[in-house]
């Protein structure tokens, strides 16, 4: 018989829902809940700081082929939505057992947040050319990525955008630690 076991990592609720409209995947019924799933391959970008970082503990790791990355969106009541995600790799424990150090998930949510920046300030630049049409831009990528569910506010995302054009756009926090919303 072979055993299983499940190695989560717990994503920001905004990354789960632009995650969910930017990867491809498919949705299935997972321990009882509607979920979306996408591979992500040992060779992919998060993949393999995934995969290099995990932690051994009682027996090595052998053949990962990939990741399951489980997006779930429940919603308890009409008025609300609730976001999680969460990352999946399911292992044979007769022969390893690994996880993700704390430390090393902040780090994999502090890439996607990279990610999701990148396009943030992108998509504002692209869709605006003066004050009024940067809240406009705004509004616009809060209703494609749902993240009003997600509980950012416009007044929020403007800030973000204002300090990033401050700093010089989105490369220049490469140059130093990803700054805190």
């Amino acid at each position: 018989m072979v055993k299983t076991a499940i190695v989560p990592l717990t994503l920001r609720s905004h990354l789960v829902f632009f995650l969910i409209k930017e990867l491809t995947g498919n949705s299935k019924n997972f321990a009882g809940f509607k979920c979306k799933t996408h591979d992500l391959s040992r060779e992919s970008l998060i993949g393999k700081f995934i995969l290099e970082r995990l932690e051994k503990l009682d027996y090595p790791i052998k053949s990962i082929d990939k990741f399951n990355f489980f997006l779930e969106i429940k919603n308890p009541t009409r008025a609300r939505y609730v976001a999680k995600g969460n990352f999946y790799k399911i292992e044979n424990l007769g022969k390893s057992f690994v996880q993700l150090p704390e430390f090393y998930r902040e780090e994999v949510n502090d890439l996607i947040e990279q990610q999701f920046r990148t396009a943030f300030y992108s998509y504002i630049s692209a869709n605006s050319d003066n004050d009024e049409t940067i809240s406009k831009a705004i509004l616009k990528f809060i209703d494609k990525y749902d993240l009003f569910e997600a509980g950012l506010s416009l007044v929020g995302l403007r800030k973000l955008y204002y300090r990033m054009k401050e700093a010089g756009g989105v490369c220049a926090s490469l140059q130093g630690k990803l700054p805190r919303k």
